[in-house]
């Protein structure tokens, strides 16, 4: 898929080469559209990019961002947004949560109140951005420091829970796994434990028998505990 994408990319941007120059209030609908397509290309290759940990992800999601940019296209401009922002998130050679949660914070800014999807994929990723942080703290760190960095993701991954509809069950899932998880690290078992279970009951009813017995695991360890 990635060579196909670097092969249209090109293509694209050989046959727009005089649109990219010329000023956006000069272009026609049809060529709007063209460079729209030449920058979901980008934010796609970007995302590929990603999800091999290679850090020359970034080169294309910025330049996605740049054009949507300049077609004040805000919906796509939070997409790309959030997708640098998980780059930084999850790429060994740039991780930097600072930077990652800015730009997913930009994104939840580009959202308006009507794209709950988004919105709420923006909070779950300051949930991640948070969870990280603490995982990352010395034990010897102000405990007050880890209660506010807990206190954050679950914040941010409820307010996500509450933005998903219920009509998305793998989504509502996801949340409740992540909660889950949060209040492990707290040391408030009951309330992971109702988490786990509300994971484990959507994850059955979507029939996704791995993620049911990946929280049926991390919910035995718990009362193992």
């Amino acid at each position: 898929m990635e060579r196909l994408l670097r092969l249209d990319i090109a293509v694209s941007r050989n046959r727009g080469k005089d649109l990219l120059v010329r000023p956006t209030e000069t272009l026609t609908a049809e060529e709007r559209h063209r460079l729209r397509s030449l920058g979901i290309s980008l934010d796609r290759l970007g995302v590929a990019l990603r999800e091999r940990n290679d850090p020359d992800a970034l080169a294309p999601l910025r330049e996605a961002l740049d054009l949507y940019r300049r077609l004040a296209d805000r919906a796509a401009e939070a997409t790309t947004a959030i997708n640098i922002g998980e780059a930084y998130l999850t790429i060994d050679a740039v991780r930097d949560l600072a930077a990652a949660e800015r730009w997913t914070r930009d994104s939840l800014a580009l959202f308006n109140d009507h794209h709950r999807a988004g919105r709420a994929n923006c909070h779950a990723q300051l949930g991640r951005v948070a969870l990280r942080r603490f995982k990352a703290l010395p034990a010897t760190v102000d405990p007050q420091e880890l209660t506010r960095l807990l206190n954050d993701a679950a914040q941010a991954y409820q307010t996500s829970l509450d933005l998903t509809p219920a009509d998305d069950l793998t989504g509502r899932a996801v949340a409740h796994n992540q909660l889950a998880q949060v209040y492990v690290g707290a040391g408030q078992p009951d309330v992971a434990i109702a988490h786990f279970k509300q994971a484990i009951t959507l994850q059955e009813r979507l029939g996704n028998r791995h993620g049911a017995g990946q929280s049926r695991f991390n919910l035995a360890i718990l009362l193992s505990s």
